[in-house]
């Protein structure tokens, strides 16, 4: 049973460092100081200052 979290803790780890070699894992510092919806989309979806 051990064996097998072991493995998934690897694997997992291993498939990230790939990933990360293709493309960011995060968004710049502006894009999440921003957030995503207003960056990406172009509008807010919670307005938490209203």
């Amino acid at each position: 049973m051990v064996s097998v979290g072991v493995f998934t803790i690897i694997v997992t780890y291993a498939l990230i460092k790939i990933v990360s070699l293709v493309t960011p894992l995060r968004v710049d510092e502006e894009t999440e100081t921003n957030g995503l919806d207003l960056s990406i989309h172009g509008e807010r979806a919670h307005d938490v200052n209203s």
